[in-house]
């Protein structure tokens, strides 16, 4: 025999069949994991395109084109299109009123637009070529009457549209104060914009401008 070392055998371990099949439900789960978080980011995804797609449209039936502002629109710019609904029930759109518009915005716990309003409401007998519309809004940011108390009490008869609690069209048209009126060409561009309680001469002269 010869001297040198003796070869040692060594036997591989035997992978049990319960051993393989605890690795297969291992791979098996892993994958399930995946999948789920697969379809959890296609989930998500979804979501910011719905959001994306539901920008300007607020929670109450009001839809408006363009984003928010902080400062008035300036002279020549086109009013945003809007649709929103009427106080006193229906929907209706900015893009339905034919001529020129007096676009009146106004809260109904701002004592500011108690004011104005019965005048600009009184004037609009004396302009049959001028169509006057108004847009309540921030109705949530301070207690006040209802829209439909505001308008009785203050003789409103021309049609009144409602901005909803994300104030999308106050947004998208800079309002920063009440009452602000903004005067419409025939084209829905701005011609003139008045802000707080404007002299009744005053208003006067812009609404002969307006319906020139």
């Amino acid at each position: 025999m010869g001297g040198g070392p003796m070869a040692t055998s060594v036997k591989q371990r035997p992978v049990s069949r319960r051993r393989g099949r605890g690795r297969i439900e291992h791979l098996r789960r892993r994958r399930v994991r995946r999948t789920m978080l697969s379809a959890g980011a296609v989930l998500a995804l979804v979501a910011v395109v719905t959001v994306a797609g539901l920008q300007g449209q607020g929670s109450s039936g009001v839809t408006v084109e363009g984003g928010s502002r902080t400062t008035l629109l300036p002279a020549g710019v086109a009013g945003p299109p809007f649709r929103a609904p009427l106080v006193g029930g229906g929907t209706a759109a900015l893009d339905g009123v034919e001529g020129p518009v007096v676009l009146a915005f106004w809260a109904p716990w701002c004592p500011a637009c108690r004011e104005e309003m019965p005048v600009v409401e009184r004037l609009s007998d004396d302009y049959p070529g001028l169509a006057f519309r108004s847009v309540v809004i921030w109705r949530n940011h301070r207690p006040g009457p209802t829209p439909e108390a505001f308008i009785a009490d203050t003789g409103i008869t021309h049609p009144a549209f409602l901005d909803d609690g994300t104030d999308a069209l106050a947004d998208a048209y800079g309002i920063t104060g009440t009452p602000t009126l903004y005067l419409l060409d025939a084209e829905h561009r701005v011609a003139r914009t008045l802000q707080g309680v404007t002299p009744e001469d005053e208003l006067r002269a812009a609404f002969d401008a307006l319906a020139g």
